[in-house]
């Protein structure tokens, strides 16, 4: 085989093992994004003097905007 050919094989597979570890490495990120966010959401409860009740609420009225300004940003 072609010593060029083989080259561009080698190294098509060293990027294809570099890709695999970065997005294995991104989903690990976005997963501990999630989590220190829902720390944070934690942490304003607990600094608020409210009810579980009253927190939930408020967390159901956000969600809905949140949503909607995904969707508009994604346009």
């Amino acid at each position: 085989m072609n010593k060029k050919l083989q080259r561009n094989i080698q190294r098509q597979n060293k990027l294809e093992i570099k890709i695999e570890e970065m997005q294995t490495e991104l989903e690990i990120l976005k997963e501990e994004q999630i989590e220190m966010e829902n720390m944070e959401v934690i942490k304003a409860y607990r600094s608020r003097e409210i009810s579980l009740d009253e927190f939930l609420e408020i967390v159901r009225q956000d969600k809905p905007k949140k949503i909607e300004d995904e969707n508009l940003s994604s346009i």
